[in-house]
């Protein structure tokens, strides 16, 4: 399946953003709505970093990995469940006192099914995308 990216503006300096988007104890909650995480590595942050939560709605355990750390800049990290192996990528550029940030997922379906329907399921990726990083952007902007 292509690369699908998203983009939004957060009212956030860059250092602001990536500090809260790489405190990987808080941002599963935050972005994908997760119930549990549980770290698999001995440290909680930065490259090689690994964890395992459960999201809801369904519930769908997965484990994450950060395989590349750049800060402040972007950071790279897998996440592999029953349906799908994905690369999530999020890059961060300085606009003003703003921080424009990209989220772009490349995911390899393990399912047939979400194969053969790449094109439907694309567009709720990318709905759900939008809405994991609008949830973010609010989290950042309001402090909440």
């Amino acid at each position: 399946m292509k690369p699908i990216t998203v983009t939004t503006v957060i009212e956030r300096p860059l250092e602001a953003v990536f500090s809260a988007f790489s405190d990987f104890e808080k941002m599963p909650k935050v972005l994908h709505s997760a119930l549990s995480i549980e770290f698999l590595s001995t440290n909680t942050s930065g490259l090689g970093c690994e964890w395992v939560q459960v999201s809801d709605d369904p519930p769908v355990r997965a484990t994450h990995k950060i395989v590349a750390f750049e800060p402040p800049h972007r950071f790279a990290m897998t996440s592999d469940d029953r349906t799908a192996f994905e690369t999530m990528t999020f890059q961060f550029k300085p606009e003003g006192m703003a921080t424009q940030t990209n989220f772009t997922v490349e995911m390899q379906p393990k399912i047939f099914l979400a194969k053969l329907l790449g094109t439907f399921f694309r567009r709720v990726i990318q709905k759900e995308m939008e809405a994991d990083l609008l949830r973010m952007k609010l989290h950042i902007e309001t402090g909440d």
